[in-house]
């Protein structure tokens, strides 16, 4: 059930060790995940990269071999001292051999057919690489139409796009959040929702949901409706608030997004404040919402012009309540 694309691009130790080189001599600190990620992009745009095909074909991967020594002397020096870590990796190549495929005609085989397929993207809007808050972003295109040039099928395949925000804004790594808490409802709020990062484990930044960010998700995703997760972590707080606008030290009020994160300094967000629900009100009741909790879906929609339709109230796959 499981298919590899021949395209996709693989990421090598040496992109790891990259990495960790590349971001510990910037000087400006972007808080990657030192995975090799980055890198492996930059190979992808210089036309160098090792794709799935060739890495499973020992031909192929040793012309990429010597092709890509002369390319980046770095890995060359890397290597000849690493000889036991680069024959493990590429002796691995058998274990994903079977799933890869041509995985782009299969899927536009499946939907001719009519098949319904959902797509998972991976981080959040303010990390794409072009619409994010450069440079604070990650190498990929994770808004929905970069799904699309991903999969290799056409836009007008798509039926709905649906975007999946917390009831709270998270962060990882470093990057201009104007909501952020940096005391005890901070610490609070990663404590009850157990924010640490999937992939480094890293603890993430938490803060007050900021609607106009999300606005501008919706806006650049082209989202039909809202799925909001977490509402029952908010249950522990006395209040709940929500920005709606920063006021800016020389522009004044603003209610859109800054595209350039210098301005972010000079930034503090404007709050709405909101009575918190109750937990077991959200366990209870699944034909309707409490009060309060209404009240806060129903500004987050008027900001954002996209109906709230899901809340997450748990871990478990049906802890969610209806709202439309």
């Amino acid at each position: 059930k499981l298919w590899i694309s021949a395209r996709a691009h693989v990421i090598t130790p040496w992109h790891m060790v990259k990495d960790q080189q590349e971001e510990s001599k910037a000087s400006i600190a972007l808080g990657t995940t030192l995975r090799g990620i980055g890198p492996a992009y930059t190979d992808k745009v210089a036309r160098q990269g090792l794709i799935m095909s060739h890495y499973i074909n020992r031909q192929k991967r040793s012309r990429w071999l010597e092709r890509y020594k002369l390319y980046d002397s770095g890995f060359a020096e890397f290597l000849s001292s690493h000889q036991d870590v680069m024959s493990e990796f590429f002796a691995t190549h058998h274990l994903v051999e079977p799933y890869v495929c041509h995985l782009e005609s299969r899927l536009r085989l499946r939907l001719g057919e009519g098949a319904k397929v959902l797509c998972e993207g991976a981080q959040g809007t303010l990390l794409d690489v072009s619409h994010g808050t450069y440079p604070f972003v990650t190498s990929s295109h994770t808004i929905a139409s970069g799904a699309f040039v991903s999969m290799g099928v056409s836009p007008n395949q798509s039926t709905r796009i649906i975007g999946i925000a917390k009831a709270y804004v998270t962060r990882v790594g470093e990057g201009p959040f104007p909501s952020e808490l940096m005391g005890s409802d901070g610490q609070k709020l990663a404590r009850l929702g157990n924010e640490f990062g999937a992939t480094t484990g890293r603890p993430r930044r938490c803060g007050w949901l900021d609607a106009v960010a999300l606005r501008y998700a919706c806006e650049v995703n082209g989202f039909h409706e809202i799925f909001l997760n977490k509402v029952d972590i908010l249950s522990g707080f006395d209040e709940i608030k929500l920005c709606s606008g920063y006021e800016h030290e020389k522009l004044g009020r603003l209610e859109y997004f800054p595209e350039d994160v210098t301005e972010y300094p000079y930034l503090t967000p404007v709050y709405e404040v909101f009575p918190s629900w109750h937990l077991d009100d959200l366990k209870s009741q699944k034909s309707s919402l409490p009060k309060e909790l209404e009240r806060f879906l129903s500004r987050i929609e008027e900001i954002c012009g996209v109906p709230v339709t899901r809340v997450g109230t748990g871990p478990g796959r049906d802890d969610y309540l209806l709202v439309k």
